[in-house]
């Protein structure tokens, strides 16, 4: 039987809960004891410590993670909608490039030696590369943000061009499938389908025609806010989505 510490003096955050939150996600058991900032667990077997590795790399990889990058975009952003929009953005991109596996085994190795880990001072001397590239995306984030915004800015200014609706083409209905590909009908049974990856053609076609009215039925769970961001910022009242 070993015992085992972790704790934290930096991070707010209550290590119990979170502990328990991940425990209770896999269905497993381990015997621990926790006050807010620190953990006591004991450990019985080979099996339970790789089982506490991991669990610690999932708080790492994902509740730290989340407070690291508030803390970097913080520096960044304008304003709490953009700081939270970087994070989401840089979140799904550092999920690509840290691997998990690799993080569960140092944490293994630390605590064969070690009694006490110390989240901060872990991730700082033992995972500095974490810590870089989870800058490089809050930073690419930003990038991305800035090219949206110039983006709709430009699709705001086309917008300009195509006020005027063409008297010929009253309604068109567009239909964002979940796989990105898009379906475009209009009253006469005319039918458009576009691959994914198809938003720019979509944009050039609806500016072409001008219709009077466009209806968005959006059936992508999310995938193409972007793009429906820029319909309303080209044709205004013209659209209407139901999702």
């Amino acid at each position: 039987m070993a015992n085992k510490t972790v704790c934290t003096y930096e991070y707010e955050i209550d290590l119990n809960k979170c502990f328990f939150s991940h425990l209770e996600r896999h269905g497993w058991s381990l015997s621990f004891r926790g006050n807010g900032n620190s953990l006591n667990i004991e450990i019985a077997s080979c099996f339970e410590a790789r089982m506490l590795a991991s669990l610690l790399a999932e708080i790492l990889l994902i509740d730290i993670r989340n407070i690291e990058m508030k803390r970097m975009a913080s520096r960044l952003a304008e304003s709490a909608d953009s700081a939270a929009y970087m994070i989401r953005i840089a979140a799904g991109n550092a999920d690509r490039f840290v691997y998990f596996p690799s993080v569960a085994e140092k944490i293994e190795e630390y605590l064969k030696e070690h009694s006490a880990l110390v989240l901060e001072g872990f991730l700082r001397f033992m995972l500095p590369e974490i810590i870089e590239t989870w800058q490089a995306c809050i930073d690419a984030s930003l990038d991305e943000i800035m090219l949206r915004d110039e983006y709709l800015e430009l699709v705001r200014l086309l917008g300009a061009f195509v006020s005027e609706p063409n008297d010929h083409v009253r309604c068109v209905n567009l239909i964002l499938q979940p796989d990105g590909s898009c379906v475009l009908t209009d009253e006469n049974d005319l039918r458009i389908e576009c691959s994914p990856g198809c938003e720019k053609n979509i944009l050039d076609t609806l500016a072409d025609i001008s219709p009077e009215k466009i209806t968005v039925y959006d059936l992508s769970m999310g995938r193409f806010n972007d793009f429906k961001e820029s319909l309303k910022s080209m044709f205004g009242g013209r659209i209407e989505v139901y999702s």
